[in-house]
C-alpha cells in the first residue's frame, strides 16, 4: 500500500546556512528539489518516518552540492580540453 506524502525526504533540526545567516530549521524535499525551508514540527505536511533524517548538530548547506557538481564538471571538461582528451 502506498502512502501519499508531501515530501520524499525531510531534514530535521539542522543548522541551515541561508543568505541571511545560520538557523536551526527543517528542510522538505520533493522530487529531488527543496520545496520548503522552515519549521515542520507542527505542520500537517507529512513524510514517511524512514525518510526523515535527524540533522541535529549537523550543518546543512542547501544548494551547495549542485553548485559543487557544476564546478567539478566544468573543471574536468577544461582539463580534458587542455590535454586534448575531448
Amino acid at each position: 500500500m502506498t502512502t501519499k506524502t508531501d515530501f520524499d525526504l525531510v531534514l530535521k533540526s539542522g543548522k541551515v546556512l541561508l543568505p541571511n545567516g545560520e538557523t536551526i530549521t527543517d528542510i522538505g524535499i520533493k522530487d529531488e528539489k527543496i520545496c520548503h525551508i522552515g519549521d515542520l514540527s507542527n505542520s500537517q505536511l507529512i513524510c514517511d518516518e524512514e525518510n526523515v533524517i535527524d540533522c541535529k548538530n549537523f550543518h546543512v548547506l542547501p544548494g551547495v552540492i549542485d553548485s559543487l557538481k557544476f564546478i567539478l564538471e566544468n573543471l574536468v571538461w577544461r582539463i580534458k580540453k587542455t590535454w586534448n582528451l575531448v
